[in-house]
């Protein structure tokens, strides 16, 4: 792959030194032509001033004549420049594409290297390792059973209780020190740091180096989507639920951005999934609040529990269960607003998940898929946690079309329990 854009870029950059010799070569052409016909111009008005000056009438119509000639030759030159101009824009718009993808695919190897290094030297490297990461607040160094990029199977030794999927998109207008900020906070209230985090930035963010390299400090698997959903930009795509095209594009992107970040956390050896949207936060200590209030619910053998509302008032309970509710054949949460920000599973089911989101993401949004595969397909009880786990915090949305998005706030949601009840 890395041979194949190195030809590529090699391509584009030989294609453009070419525009650039046919470039000169023109403008060297057009500036002898320039310069011919400000002779002919001044020749022309030489000639006409002394045909007025005789009062010849036909002599004047010839200067201007002349001139109309040297306007039109002018205006040809200025077109032609024009076009190679674009042309070139074009060739320069392409190098830097091919770029990016390259810088991309050589960062993801390098990542994979260093990983496979760290993995091959064993306790005392990663200890090293470890020390040398602290300033960034990297997490501990990972046992011999690591699931690493390099991995081809789930190890069945020490499994770990939760992997957190974690699907980034480019949000417009969003200050980078607030979205490192969230990836800061998320790694500051996992526990131990003994939790996995997928972070996997979706086509539009895949330019957001900045994120990703701050990411694998904190100790976070990262994937970067270099392709895109293509068959979502057919101008022929299947419209539902009445929205306009561009609107059905972008949430069906999100569901398959959710798919395929479910997928990734799915192949550890975890007990738990939890999808948690980017632009949510997550309260103190929210790892082992969610494992201990999870075990008090009626039953175990859940679909999916939800860690955020936007419903107001929440009900005076530890949890609330929640009815999926038939819409034309399909399923959604009812009417809780939980939408995804922040739904926990078992890693059992995540694969078909998965699978039925990519299958059906032109269909639905992910917050009416997710219900109505967990309560209509699975028949399984979902719930949700009150007082909730996650806020979520984000002004920016992935859609700019989207507004109002204070009222999606939980009103149940606190930071600190223990801070609270002391005031």
């Amino acid at each position: 792959m890395a041979r194949l854009q190195g030809v590529v870029v090699a391509a584009v950059a030989a294609m453009i030194v070419i525009v650039l010799l046919v470039m000169q070569a023109r403008l060297n052409a057009m500036s002898d032509t320039v310069k011919q016909l400000q002779t002919t111009l001044q020749y022309s008005q030489q000639t006409g001033g002394a045909a007025l000056v005789a009062g010849s009438d036909a002599s004047a119509h010839g200067a201007r004549g002349a001139r109309g000639d040297v306007d039109d030759a002018l205006g040809q030159s200025v077109d032609q420049l024009t076009h190679m101009v674009q042309q070139l824009q074009g060739a320069f718009k392409a190098l830097s594409a091919a770029l990016d993808d390259q810088a991309v695919q050589q960062e993801q190897l390098k990542h994979n290297i260093e990983q496979h290094q760290q993995h091959q030297g064993g306790p005392q490297h990663a200890q090293g390792q470890q020390q040398q990461d602290q300033p960034a607040k990297a997490a501990p160094a990972e046992s011999e059973d690591d699931d690493d990029a390099f991995s081809h199977s789930i190890s069945e030794r020490d499994p770990r209780r939760l992997c957190i999927a974690v699907p980034s998109a480019a949000r417009p207008g969003a200050p980078m020190d607030l979205i490192l900020s969230r990836l800061k906070s998320l790694r500051e209230e996992i526990d131990g740091h003994k939790d996995r985090v997928v972070l996997r930035q979706a086509y539009s963010a895949r330019n957001n180096v900045q994120q990703r390299q701050y990411a694998r400090q904190l100790g976070f698997v990262v994937e970067v989507d270099t392709v895109g959903w293509k068959d979502l930009n057919a101008p022929d795509i299947k419209l539902t639920l009445g929205d306009p095209i561009d609107r059905v594009r972008w949430r069906s992107r999100q569901v398959a951005d959710f798919a395929m970040t479910l997928k990734r956390c799915a192949e550890f050896n975890v007990t738990h999934v939890l999808l948690l949207e980017d632009d949510a936060s997550p309260a103190k200590n929210f790892t082992t609040k969610m494992f201990n209030r999870i075990s008090a619910l009626p039953t175990q053998d859940f679909g999916y529990v939800s860690l955020y509302s936007g419903l107001n008032p929440p009900p005076p309970a530890p949890w609330r269960e929640l009815t999926a509710k038939d819409d034309e054949g399909w399923f959604h949460g009812g009417d809780g607003r939980h939408g995804a920000v922040a739904l926990l599973m078992h890693r059992k089911h995540v694969p078909g998940l998965a699978d039925f989101l990519l299958e059906n993401k032109l269909e639905r949004p992910v917050d009416w898929l997710i219900p109505g595969y967990f309560g209509a397909m699975l028949r399984l009880r979902n719930f949700e946690l009150i007082p909730n786990l996650a806020q979520h915090i984000s002004s920016h949305s992935t859609l700019s079309k989207n507004k109002n998005r204070e009222k999606w706030k939980s009103h149940s949601f606190v930071y600190d329990e223990a801070e609270q009840q002391q005031q």
